[in-house]
């Protein structure tokens, strides 16, 4: 009995797996927020830096499952420009809409993701 409460007690010690539990909900709760973000760049009510600074604090608190948030989002993107699309333009506008759209979330994924690419797997 004794060898089964002390083995409870260093599971409950284990800050390490407290802190990755907690990392994990900080990066799955910047989703939604995200997901506005990429709302707001669609909508043309910024140009990106703030979603940038979101991607950042996401694949840093947790690099798995932000790098699943942000594949995501690449599908959300795609449903919010379709979702807004204003059909009274030309062909060209719309396309060059479109370009400036993508440079600006790609470019804004990227930037986001640049924090968490210093060899996040690597050991030792």
């Amino acid at each position: 009995m004794q060898g089964k409460n002390q083995q409870q007690i260093e599971i409950c010690n284990d800050s390490h797996s407290f802190r990755q539990i907690c990392s994990y909900q900080y990066s799955v709760y910047m989703l939604p927020l995200i997901l506005l973000l990429i709302h707001k760049v669609v909508t043309d009510e910024f140009r990106g830096w703030k979603l940038a600074v979101a991607v950042g604090y996401m694949i840093i608190a947790n690099w798995y499952s932000a790098g699943v948030n942000c594949i995501f989002t690449g599908f959300w993107f795609v449903f919010e420009y379709a979702r807004n699309l204003r059909h009274q333009e030309t062909l060209v506008e719309q396309l060059v809409d479109l370009v400036k759209k993508v440079v600006s979330y790609v470019a804004a994924m990227l930037v986001g993701i640049m924090p968490g690419s210093d060899n996040q797997g690597a050991t030792g």
